[in-house]
């Protein structure tokens, strides 16, 4: 039988978890995510259309997750998945840039160099590569201690072919949960968007994964439009009520 874990423990555990939180740089995303951002030990899925912004918010977590404990941050590390090959590093420096800037306002040296450094990326080529990738992930951690978040971006993507791999999904979800009990990090997956149709309303726009994969993710974010402005919507989320966020997307990464 396998070892129990009681509610004190698991209490424990969502407190640490809320002690290490990774700012947006919005007030308003931050303030709908809990107040202080996204929440390490938790699975965070992002989805919405191509261009909405869903890219830019990951690298700004990648680069805001080595803000310095000085500065109340977390002084740690990112590895970011990226089975595209959409990454525009010129935008990944640029928003480095603005950070840099940034913490040498408040008097704190964090030079860009150093947070392009501390971004682990890895190039996915397929489901086959991305499962390595998962099943090595333990390894990785312990020659790299100060990684607090992976983002994968977009896992949808890899299963374009493998449409009624239910089953691997579900796996793969099971997996990054036991993960981030483990190692206490923040998983931030983003999923695209598709079309369905239904007999009442026609055409509609959905995630590509559906309600089959809705269990998943503990948080689960829309990002879209609302009349020419950019929101963040929180559908789902155990603790919080939901909740929509104004924010902008500007040289330098996520504002309000």
């Amino acid at each position: 039988m396998p070892a129990a874990i009681t509610l004190k423990d698991l209490l424990q555990q969502e407190h640490i978890s809320k002690q290490t939180s990774i700012v947006t740089f919005s007030q308003s995303l931050d303030a709908i995510l809990g107040g202080s951002g996204i929440i390490c030990g938790q699975i965070i899925e992002i989805f919405g259309d191509k261009g909405i912004g869903k890219t830019t918010f990951c690298i700004q977590l990648a680069l805001n997750v080595q803000i310095p404990k000085v500065l109340k941050g977390l002084e740690g590390e990112a590895i970011y998945i990226d089975t595209e090959n959409t990454l525009a590093f010129q935008r990944v420096r640029s928003m480095a840039q603005e950070l840099t800037s940034h913490c040498l306002k408040l008097g704190v040296e964090l030079p860009t160099e150093s947070l392009l450094q501390r971004i682990n990326y890895l190039k996915c080529e397929n489901l086959h590569h991305f499962n390595d990738i998962l099943d090595n992930l333990d390894e990785y951690l312990k020659f790299k201690p100060a990684i607090k978040l992976i983002i994968i971006d977009s896992l949808a993507f890899l299963f374009y072919s493998e449409k009624e791999n239910f089953r691997e999904m579900y796996r793969i979800g099971k997996s990054l949960h036991t993960f981030v009990r483990k190692h206490n990090v923040g998983i931030v997956i983003t999923n695209n968007m598709t079309t369905r149709f239904e007999e009442d309303s026609g055409e509609i726009f959905v995630p590509y994964f559906g309600e089959s994969w809705h269990h998943i993710p503990n948080q689960r974010v829309y990002f879209r439009w609302l009349e020419n402005c950019r929101v963040a919507e929180l559908i789902k989320c155990s603790t919080l009520p939901t909740a929509l966020a104004n924010y902008r997307i500007i040289h330098g990464g996520i504002r309000d």
